[in-house]
């Protein structure tokens, strides 16, 4: 994702979307446009050890303590305008601004951070349940219409489609229906009931840090395994557990971060 998003962002200049982390992303991989996430730019931020710096900059420019520091980070990066400190130089100007309106906060953080961008901003409403069933997460894959109500969903359909609009007008296309319903269906089958997320996501680790009071020693992960129930199995070093610590170093190569993989042997709990 960070090489996908310098070589078409930073570099090429092509159209892209700031938006929250749990917005409808699969409708942004349909129409191609770039995004980067509140709260991955955030991860940018501290990995370059910058969080301090923009928090003095929100309190500097009298925003209240109160504000959530998280979620407003990135406003503070491009608010400071110091091109010459922020990560990558900061962010290039957004063809669009989204989040889904979650907390007290989120929405002003998103329209303070557009009018300075001079970028428009589409909000999605965060609707609430007028009725919550008995063991409610049973009825979510399948009973959309009794648990999230229909007027509830016509509701949020008509904002999406709004959204779709402006994406459409961004990039001069037509938004392609089939091609959505393809992205979608790239999500565990009904063997993953809790964890309906990419097959790819099936691999995960424990990262650990090992220090002593000289300091940092080494980092490292341990590589385990989601279960259908969602839940993490650490893993030995069998073939599986090769096999997803393969993975980690293949996607750390190629997102072009700089990291050693060096293989020792940990035994499952």
């Amino acid at each position: 994702w960070f090489a996908e998003l310098r070589r078409d962002v930073f570099e090429a200049r092509q159209p892209y979307a700031i938006m929250q982390a749990d917005m409808p992303l699969e409708l942004f991989s349909v129409m191609d446009v770039a995004v980067v996430s509140n709260q991955w730019w955030v991860v940018v931020i501290a990995a370059k050890q910058l969080s301090a710096h923009y928090l003095d900059t929100l309190n500097a420019q009298g925003f209240h303590d109160g504000l959530c520091r998280y979620c407003s980070l990135g406003l503070a990066c491009m608010l400071a305008n110091d091109p010459d400190r922020a990560p990558w130089g900061g962010l290039p100007k957004p063809a669009l601004l989204s989040a889904r309106l979650t907390c007290d906060c989120i929405q002003r953080v998103f329209v303070t951070w557009a009018a300075a961008f001079g970028s428009p901003f589409i909000p999605l409403d965060n609707t609430a349940a007028t009725n919550l069933p008995p063991r409610w997460w049973e009825l979510s894959r399948h009973r959309w219409q009794e648990l999230f109500q229909s007027h509830r969903l016509d509701f949020m359909v008509a904002e999406m489609r709004t959204l779709i609009d402006k994406l459409e007008e961004i990039t001069g296309r037509r938004f392609d229906l089939k091609r959505l319903r393809e992205l979608m269906e790239a999500v565990p089958g009904p063997d993953y009931p809790t964890y309906p997320f990419h097959p790819e996501a099936k691999n995960a680790i424990i990262a650990f840090c090992e220090v002593d009071k000289t300091g940092l020693l080494r980092v490292g992960f341990i590589p385990c395994w989601i279960t259908p129930k969602g839940q993490p199995k650490v893993l030995p070093r069998n073939e599986r557990g090769e096999a997803v610590a393969n993975y980690v170093e293949q996607i750390t190569r190629k997102a072009g971060l700089k990291a050693e993989f060096n293989r020792v042997i940990v035994a499952a709990a």
